[in-house]
């Protein structure tokens, strides 16, 4: 919808009572269209069927603008510095889809019970995407440069997740338990600290789970 589309035409009531009486020459007299104020989307229709009556005064729709939508982040207030003024936001929908936005304004109120702050951002790009949409903010909490990385699922840990290894592969034929010292991850992969692997090195991805500190295997 565009801004100045016609949304309602309204017929007043003195022109509905002169409906069809030979005095009135002009059919159209009495007619008010309603024109949107603003490119968007309606959001609430207030309005019942075509015919109906409305009364002096009441709200007839809600024009949601694309360029005014806002994400809102209930941010616990320990991570509030790394929310203000940050420009490089990530926003994942639920079909996956990202989306940037940037840091817009913050609420300077803290909620009793949660202790969580109101954060606004902006999406770079204007979209229509409807109210009430529950979507995943990723933030940057920390970066590093030059570590050794391998995927998530290489890491196994026990039921108290207090201790972390990899079953690395030796001479092909035999996987021993290397115990390593986790640094940050995601989603994916994890930093590994130490020990210091090499690139030759052959790490087993799945199916390590629950073999002895070592055991024999075939590579297939």
């Amino acid at each position: 919808m565009n801004k100045n589309d016609v949304l309602f035409t309204i017929q007043s009531k003195e022109s509905k009572a002169l409906q069809g009486n030979e005095l009135t020459e002009i059919p159209t007299i009495g007619l008010i269209s309603v024109l949107s104020s603003a490119s968007g989307y309606i959001s609430i229709l207030n309005t019942p069927d075509a015919g109906g009556f409305i009364a002096e005064g009441s709200s007839l729709a809600t024009v949601v603008k694309n360029d005014d939508l806002l994400i809102q982040v209930n941010a616990p207030f320990e991570f509030i510095n790394l929310l203000k003024n940050n420009k490089n936001i990530q926003i994942e929908l639920a079909d996956k889809k990202s989306l940037k936005a940037s840091f817009y304004k913050i609420i300077p109120q803290v909620d009793a019970v949660s202790q969580t702050q109101t954060v606004y951002f902006k999406l770079a790009q204007s979209i229509g995407l409807p109210e009430n949409l529950n979507v995943i903010v990723k933030v940057l909490k920390a970066d590093k440069n030059n570590v050794q990385i391998v995927p998530k699922e290489a890491v196994l840990t026990n039921e108290t997740q207090d201790g972390f290894w990899v079953m690395q592969l030796l001479k092909d034929s035999l996987a021993i338990k290397v115990p390593v010292l986790k640094g940050i991850e995601n989603g994916n992969e994890i930093e590994i600290i130490s020990p210091e692997f090499k690139l030759t090195d052959l790490i087993i991805l799945s199916g390590a789970y629950g073999l002895p500190d070592s055991t024999k295997v075939k590579i297939k």
